[in-house]
């Protein structure tokens, strides 16, 4: 067995702890710009998945993308569509297929500002390293979000079934 130093241990602790702070103060920071854009995080979060995409998603793909479900999305959709940042269009192959389409100018319009400082700072702080280090941040921010995507997964499936028991229990 390899014994793992004690020096070791506290860098992870701290590092755990870092990471866990730096989640926190991000979901603080992005529920100040959904509320600045009359959006919840969730739909504020979602509008960010949408514009990031190179091209525009069903529904089902922005579920997937986002582990929510098909009502929560059609929620999203429509507040965001009311909200004026996105718009539904029919696939003129498959009318079944309905596309997510983001205003994107107006969106980047709104939202573009409220991120220059955050983007400002980010670039100062990852211009100090060098491309090795940037390479080992790029693996553990990689790393770290599978990590994040399971854990997601695996919470989503057990609050699923907890809400699945609590109906059970209910309808005798």
């Amino acid at each position: 067995m390899v014994k793992v130093s004690s020096k070791r241990k506290e860098r992870i602790q701290l590092l755990n702890y870092l990471a866990r702070d730096i989640s926190t103060k991000t979901i603080f920071f992005h529920q100040w710009i959904a509320n600045y854009l009359g959006l919840s995080e969730i739909d504020h979060k979602c509008l960010d998945v949408i514009l990031r995409s190179e091209k525009p998603l069903t529904g089902n793909q922005l579920a997937g993308e986002t582990s929510l479900t098909a009502g929560a999305i059609t929620g999203v959709v429509d507040r965001l569509e009311k909200a004026g940042y996105v718009y539904r269009q029919r696939d003129q192959q498959d009318r079944r297929l309905v596309y997510i389409v983001p205003f994107r100018e107006k969106a980047m319009m709104n939202i573009g500002p409220l991120f220059e400082i955050m983007q400002q700072s980010m670039d100062k702080i990852l211009s100090e390293y060098d491309d090795k280090k940037l390479e080992v941040i790029s693996d553990y921010l990689s790393k770290a979000l599978k990590a994040v995507e399971g854990a997601t997964i695996h919470v989503r499936s057990m609050a699923e079934s907890k809400r699945k028991q609590r109906s059970n229990n209910i309808n005798f």
